[in-house]
C-alpha cells in the first residue's frame, strides 16, 4: 500500500499534504523574494505592493532543484501575483515580468497553473509550532498571508487540519478494495467504519470555521485576493502571455474528490462534473491521477450494495459526506451570500462558479441511487 501511495505522491500519514515540513526560506539568490514576502501584508495595506513588485529584479529559477524549493517559490510568487492584481483600490489586468516570468517557469515544473491554488495556499503554507506535535490548528502557523490577520490565517489553518485529519481515510479506501477482492466482509466493514469516522471528523472541523474567521472579514478582506484571473497579461512570457484561470476553490482538494469517487458519487449536472474535472488540472499531477486510479479500481459501492450486511454502513458514509456538503453550503451562505444581498454584487465564487448553485448540485448528488 505504501508503495502505491508513494507512486501518487501521497503521504501515508499526511495524505495530500507533504511528508516534509515546507521550507521557511529559499536559497540566498532568492532573498529579495523573501524580503518582499516578509512585508507583503504591510505593503498591501500601504498600497505600495505594486511599485515594489514592479521594481523587483527578474530572477531565473534554474537553481531551484528540489521539490520543496519549487513549492516555496510557487507559494511566494502566487501571493505576489494575487497581491499585484487585487490590491485595492482597483484591479490590474497585467503582471510585471518580475513576477510573471518566474511564476510561469515554476508552474511548468510543478505541472499546475500560475494562479493561487489549494496545493500552494493550503498544502504548502504551514509550519508546526512544536515540530514533534500534531497536524492540528493549535499547533500550526501559516507561512504566507495576503491581506493578513487572524481571520485569513484561520481560514487556511482549519482547512489544513481538515486535510490532515482526512488523510486517515486514504489507506482505508485502499484497504477496503483489498478486502473486497478477498471477499472479506468484516474487513470491508472495518475500513468503512474508519472512512465514516473520518468524514464525520472533518465535518466537525468545518463547523469550527466561525471560531476565528468572521464572515464579514472573509467576504471583504480575504475572498477578493483569492479570485479568478480573467485575461491577465503575464508580461515577459513569450508563449501565451494573455491568460485566464480559475481562482482558489475547495474543489481543488484532492481529498474531497477522492472521497467522492471512492463512494461512487455521480454528479449528474454536466456543468458541475466538468468543473470538478477541470479543477484536477490545478492539483499536483500525480495526486490528481490518484483520483482517476480510485475511479477505475475501487469498487466499494457495488460490493456494499450487493451485500445487505454492508449496505447500511455504506449508506452512512454517503450520508456523512452529504452532511459535510450541507455544512459547506451553510458556510457559503453565511460567508458569501449574506453579504452579496447587502452589496448587490459579487455572486461568482473565487473559483469562478456560482457557489450556491454548484454546491447544491454536489450535495443533492451525494446520495445512494
Amino acid at each position: 500500500m505504501i508503495s502505491l501511495l508513494q507512486q501518487f505522491s501521497i503521504s501515508f500519514t499526511n495524505g495530500f499534504l507533504p511528508d516534509y515540513a515546507p521550507l521557511l526560506n529559499l536559497p540566498k539568490d532568492f532573498q529579495i523574494w523573501e524580503e518582499v514576502a516578509r512585508q507583503l501584508s504591510p505593503l498591501i495595506h500601504a498600497r505600495a505592493v505594486r511599485k515594489v513588485l514592479e521594481n523587483m529584479p527578474l530572477l531565473q529559477i534554474d537553481s531551484l532543484q528540489t521539490l520543496a524549493e519549487l513549492e516555496r517559490a510557487m507559494l511566494l510568487l502566487s501571493c505576489f501575483g494575487h497581491a499585484f492584481i487585487f490590491c485595492p483600490p482597483e484591479e490590474k489586468k497585467y503582471l510585471p515580468a518580475s513576477v510573471a516570468v518566474p511564476w510561469v517557469a515554476v508552474s511548468e515544473k510543478l505541472g499546475r497553473p500560475p494562479i493561487v491554488t489549494h496545493a500552494s495556499l493550503i498544502a504548502h503554507n504551514w509550519r508546526k509550532i512544536d515540530p514533534k506535535g500534531p497536524m492540528t490548528s493549535d499547533n500550526l502557523a501559516t507561512l504566507m498571508l495576503l491581506n493578513g490577520g487572524v481571520d485569513e490565517a484561520w481560514f487556511y489553518l482549519l482547512t489544513m487540519e481538515i486535510e490532515a485529519r482526512g488523510a486517515v481515510a486514504i489507506p482505508h479506501i485502499l484497504a477496503a478494495q483489498t478486502a473486497i477482492e478477498q471477499d472479506d466482509k468484516p474487513a470491508v466493514a472495518d475500513a468503512l467504519q474508519h472512512i465514516l469516522t473520518t468524514i464525520v471528523a472533518i465535518t466537525d472541523l468545518l463547523k469550527r470555521m466561525r471560531e476565528y474567521c468572521d464572515p464579514y472579514i472573509f467576504y471583504h478582506r480575504v475572498r477578493p485576493f483569492l479570485s479568478s484571473f480573467e485575461n491577465i497579461d503575464y508580461q515577459g512570457v513569450k508563449k501565451q502571455n494573455m491568460r485566464s484561470y480559475n481562482g482558489g476553490s475547495a474543489a481543488q482538494s484532492v481529498l474531497i474528490q477522492v472521497l467522492d469517487v471512492a463512494l461512487g458519487i455521480q454528479h449528474k449536472e454536466r456543468s458541475s462534473s466538468q468543473f470538478l474535472l477541470r479543477m484536477r488540472q490545478y492539483m499536483p499531477p500525480k495526486q490528481a491521477a490518484f483520483i482517476t486510479y480510485v475511479e477505475k479500481n475501487i469498487h466499494i459501492p457495488n460490493f456494499c450494495l450487493k451485500n445487505s450486511s454492508l449496505t447500511p454502513l455504506y449508506k452512512e458514509c454517503v450520508a456523512a459526506l452529504h452532511a459535510f456538503r450541507q455544512e459547506h453550503l451553510k458556510i457559503v451562505a453565511e460567508y458569501i451570500f449574506a453579504h452579496v444581498e447587502k452589496v448587490g454584487t459579487g455572486h461568482v465564487g473565487t473559483g469562478g462558479t456560482h457557489p450556491m448553485i454548484f454546491l447544491k448540485q454536489l450535495r443533492n448528488d451525494t446520495e445512494v441511487e
